[in-house]
């Protein structure tokens, strides 16, 4: 999944999907949010159409220090989230390259269009 997938012309164009029907997305109501000692998992259960079920759970989304993307998902990651620069492969590495530039100059133009 994309960020692109959650446009509204991407979410129309699943509107009338047939398998819509079989989702079924269950949020936890402010109280329960309230009342929780620590931060909540996110949960996933797929129950088939013979009854059985697989279910899984996390706490925290991959791309946290406690579970880092590999390379290639940051790359990706980074991509996704930037397509909109004309030279974000470029930024990308830029940035990977971080601890070994002497100063920053060089994402000057990231910037240049912010005051």
């Amino acid at each position: 999944m994309a960020l692109a997938d959650f446009t509204p012309a991407a979410v129309e164009k699943h509107a009338n999907d047939p398998l819509i029907e079989k989702v079924l997305m269950r949020s936890r109501t402010v109280q329960e949010e309230r009342e929780a000692k620590s931060r909540l998992p996110h949960i996933v259960t797929v129950e088939l159409n013979d009854g059985r079920q697989f279910k899984s759970e996390r706490v925290f989304a991959v791309g946290v220090n406690s579970e880092p993307f590999s390379d290639i998902d940051r790359a990706q990651k980074f991509a996704d989230c930037c397509q909109h620069l004309s030279k974000h492969q470029q930024v990308y590495g830029e940035l990977c390259a971080l601890d070994k530039l002497q100063d920053l100059s060089v994402l000057d133009h990231l910037f240049s269009g912010y005051h």
